[in-house]
């Protein structure tokens, strides 16, 4: 697979990842957009990805280099895959697709407000 193709909106992703605080931890996120920039816990301008965090039902950003190892797994691609499922033989209701479509077009909120 293409590196490209891990980022792409909707995209449900899973990757260890090291906080600022040092804590290393898997995360279950759906993939939202790249961001370059800084923030409170990194100063120093670098890449973000912007996801929605499943686990913590929350938004947040990870800096793209504190993820551990070399592998950010795709466990499901997509709006619809997103909604149903990789094993799931029957289609999403329109409701399904929508509320899908719905998480991953939001906008992004002006306060992440925990730190991550």
């Amino acid at each position: 697979m293409m590196m490209i193709s891990v980022f792409m909106p909707g995209n449900r992703l899973r990757f260890r990842y090291v906080n600022h605080r040092g804590q290393d931890e898997l995360r279950d996120v759906v993939f939202r957009g790249l961001d370059y920039g800084s923030n409170e816990w990194y100063p120093d301008k670098q890449w973000f990805m912007r996801c929605y965090d499943v686990e913590r039902d929350a938004y947040r950003s990870f800096a793209l280099a504190r993820i551990e190892g070399d592998a950010i797994e795709v466990v499901a691609g997509g709006l619809v895959d997103l909604v149903e499922g990789l094993t799931s033989p029957a289609r999403p209701s329109p409701d399904l697709v929508k509320a899908a479509h719905d998480l991953v077009t939001a906008p992004w909120p002006s306060k992440l407000g925990d730190a991550i």
